[in-house]
């Protein structure tokens, strides 16, 4: 299990605070979530400069490496995904440690795939689903990286990134449309739930999922918390009393919305529904969609 922070903006703003200094930042979490669980094995920050994809990651707890909050704090950014790990499939490095990166697409994932690693069928031939999962992912050459670790996560992130290429919900430059990249993705999540469910599990698999090409951003909750911040306005920071973003154009009013496993502050946050995605456009817009 792991902890998750998103954040989608209008403007570039400095996020150092929600990751290092709020009453529940990131990095608090990281050493103590909200059931006592400590999430050591390792950290990572995704973020885009323009429209390139940038991600900063190491093995150490967050808590214990100082890099983490120097990293964070000389972040300024529109977008922005960041993840603190407890491991449950894979060891811990930094190959491990989310954010992953195909391209303009950042993926961090709280939860598991139940079953990964158990055979689906009967016979001496018959795949993990891993293995399934693995077979199903398009070459290096289509995507233009391959997985590097032994993560559920990252092997998911790769085959949701193909289905959505065959789907031309997106393709190597970004999403095509909000639309039909929320419609892929949730679609992708049920195939993952059910291929899960016949490996003859017991338990079912949880799958909090956060995706974004740095312009669209998407979060998904199935059976675990997370929670989502709207701002219509730039205003004082609650933990520090500074503002965050430079000076706007008065035609372009700010927005930002913030999406974490826990509630950062103690602002009146919304929970992400159950079973449910979260889809932000590139305009700020954002709607919650039930996963069916």
């Amino acid at each position: 299990m792991c902890r998750l922070y998103g954040f989608r903006a209008s403007h570039p703003t400095r996020i150092g605070c929600h990751l290092v200094d709020a009453q529940n930042a990131l990095l608090r979490q990281s050493q103590k979530d909200s059931i006592g669980r400590r999430h050591g094995d390792g950290w990572g920050v995704g973020y885009y400069r323009g429209s390139v994809a940038c991600l900063k990651k190491k093995a150490l707890p967050a808590f214990e490496d100082l890099r983490y909050s120097d990293a964070s704090r000389l972040i300024t950014s529109q977008t922005v995904i960041a993840h603190v790990r407890l491991g449950t499939i894979g060891s811990r490095s930094s190959k491990n440690a989310h954010p992953f990166r195909i391209r303009p697409y950042l993926f961090a994932h709280n939860g598991t795939l139940r079953g990964i690693d158990t055979a689906c069928g009967d016979g001496e031939g018959s795949l993990t689903l891993r293995h399934q999962l693995q077979r199903e992912i398009l070459p290096k050459s289509k995507l233009g990286s391959e997985p590097l670790g032994e993560t559920d996560s990252e092997l998911m992130f790769y085959w949701i990134i193909s289905r959505m290429f065959r789907e031309r919900a997106a393709k190597a430059s970004g999403f095509t449309n909000i639309e039909k990249a929320s419609r892929s993705l949730a679609a992708a999540i049920i195939e993952l739930d059910h291929r899960s469910r016949g490996t003859g599990t017991n338990a079912a698999a949880k799958l909090n999922f956060l995706l974004t090409d740095g312009r669209f951003f998407f979060a998904s909750r199935l059976r675990h918390d997370l929670h989502y911040l709207h701002r219509d306005h730039l205003a004082p920071c609650v933990v520090c009393g500074e503002t965050h973003s430079k000076a706007l154009p008065s035609t372009i009013p700010y927005h930002s919305i913030i999406v974490a496993s826990e509630p950062l502050t103690d602002e009146l946050w919304s929970e992400l529904p159950e079973s449910s995605i979260l889809s932000i456009d590139p305009g700020l817009r954002f709607q919650i969609n039930v996963i069916q």
